[in-house]
């Protein structure tokens, strides 16, 4: 019985802190972030923004410093998904397919996020400033 005490005491326990790491990481990751494109697939004057907010994601593009929110590129929804070793967040519902993934959360700060996924088999990185508004 005394096993099955302590059992239950760390299955709990490890259950409070995946729900605790995942809430930590949805706060974090709720605002708008500017894509490095590192690439250089965008014009000079174009960036990319990737916002995350209320369950729902926005990309749009911000031309000349000015964020121009009706020339939208996508949106869908979001769910951020925690584990132990690894956090992921998951877009979907977008009509582009490159934003449709299941990202690796591989870095999250205030100021910084790196995001890694998959497309045709291979890993793509992502990397964002935060974009203050």
């Amino acid at each position: 019985m005394k096993y099955f005490i302590t059992l239950v005491v760390i299955a709990m326990s490890a259950m409070f802190i995946v729900t605790s790491c995942t809430s930590s990481k949805e706060n974090k990751i709720e605002q708008t972030w500017k894509l490095l494109d590192i690439s250089q697939a965008l014009p000079e004057n174009v960036s990319e923004l990737w916002e995350f907010k209320g369950g729902k994601f926005y990309a749009f593009h911000q031309t000349n410093d000015t964020v121009i929110l009706t020339d939208s590129v996508d949106s869908g929804w979001y769910q951020v998904k925690g584990g132990l070793s690894s956090s992921s967040v998951s877009i979907q519902g977008c009509s582009i397919a490159r934003f449709n993934d299941d990202w690796e959360i591989k870095k999250l700060k205030k100021d910084a996020m790196i995001l890694m996924g998959t497309k045709d088999n291979s890993f793509v990185y992502k990397e964002f400033v935060n974009f203050p508004k």
